[in-house]
């Protein structure tokens, strides 16, 4: 996994903790950690419980209801992140793990071949 892929989620949880000064901030940052954990841990998950936990943070961070205390867009209000770099930076995220997955999957699928065929 190339380290600068993680940069700009990493940067943005760090200032998302920076502005948790107060309990109500702390909680709210608590549970934006909390939902960009699962979406990283549990993105290529197999098990029903993680692709449960991915499907929750997804969503989650997909909503744009503002009405709800604790939804997506209130969160990064409060923190002061752009919810939309949010998206976009999960998303590069995402789809550079999954490509590295797939990568991975081929090698070890040509190198199982090649082990065969000798």
């Amino acid at each position: 996994m190339d380290a600068n892929h993680l940069l700009p989620i990493e940067s943005i949880l760090s200032s998302a903790r920076a502005r948790a000064f107060d309990p109500e901030r702390r909680l709210r940052c608590a549970v934006f950690e909390r939902a960009v954990d699962d979406f990283r841990h549990h993105t290529r998950a197999t098990s029903a419980s993680g692709r449960q936990a991915f499907d929750d943070a997804a969503q989650w961070f997909a909503e744009t209801e503002p009405a709800v205390p604790f939804s997506f867009e209130n969160v990064c209000a409060a923190l002061d992140v752009d919810a939309n770099l949010v998206r976009r930076a999960l998303a590069h995220w995402r789809a550079v793990e999954l490509a590295g997955a797939a990568r991975h999957w081929l090698h070890d699928r040509s190198t199982r071949a090649a082990r065969h065929a000798a």
